[in-house]
């Protein structure tokens, strides 16, 4: 079974998706919102994430969140990484809830009290990655925002 299949799979087996599935679409049409992004893209993206030398760092929204605010922040170099696996694996939401996702594709990791993070840098790779698959994005001073919906 490849990697949409098992997605629609677990999709349909999910407790309450028809509900779910019906709220988003009604926030949607209500939002006057655009579909940018389809389930293949998402999982392209996902897949070739696993490429990368580490999962970037990213904070997302939701249609279904009731305010604008995204959880999280992200800073100039994260010290932690993304959790890019699918929903049953408590990793992205599903993709038809995803408003938009800003990654940065940098980490930090931690050298001690007096000497500076050292910092990975996999933004080039990453935008490789979005052009690879003609994925849009927006790119603000290192953050790449992807829209889900606009």
């Amino acid at each position: 079974m490849n990697k949409f299949e098992q997605y629609k799979e677990r999709l349909q087996q999910f407790d309450g998706f028809k509900g779910y599935k019906e709220k988003v679409t009604a926030i949607i049409k209500q939002k006057g919102f655009t579909s940018i992004m389809n389930d293949t893209k998402w999982l392209e993206l996902q897949r070739a994430i696993d490429t990368l030398p580490f999962p970037p760092p990213f904070v997302l929204k939701c249609v279904t969140y009731a305010d604008d605010r995204p959880i999280g922040q992200l800073e100039d170099a994260p010290r932690w990484l993304g959790d890019w696996s699918s929903f049953w694996e408590e990793g992205l939401p599903p993709f038809f809830d995803i408003e938009w996702i800003k990654v940065r594709p940098r980490r930090g990791v931690y050298q001690g009290r007096l000497i500076a993070d050292k910092v990975t840098d996999e933004t080039d790779a990453f935008i490789e990655i979005l052009a690879q698959y003609s994925i849009p994005y927006e790119n603000e001073n290192g953050t790449i925002t992807i829209y889900g919906y606009k």
